[in-house]
């Protein structure tokens, strides 16, 4: 399969992972999911670890999960650009 189309996004929050997960299905498109960590927080479950009950780390999901050979997902910080 030839890529075509390099879609890159900005930000892993719920409506870019749901994007990626979508446009990564089509043919022809690779998808570059860019965020400052390597993780999903579920942002509706915050209170949770902000009360002790649960870990940062139950509340999260690895940005890997998009498991399509045409998604990749990079994390970092970048002072410079």
């Amino acid at each position: 399969m030839k890529i075509v189309i390099v879609i890159v996004i900005l930000g892993a929050c719920y409506a870019q992972t749901v994007a990626a997960a979508s446009l990564c299905t089509r043919v022809g498109m690779e998808v570059l999911l860019i965020d400052k960590n390597p993780y999903h927080p579920l942002v509706q479950q915050i209170h949770y670890v902000a009360s002790g009950v649960k870990r940062q780390s139950e509340i999260s999901a690895p940005l890997n999960f998009i498991s399509y050979a045409t998604t990749r997902a990079i994390s970092g910080s970048k002072k410079e650009i």
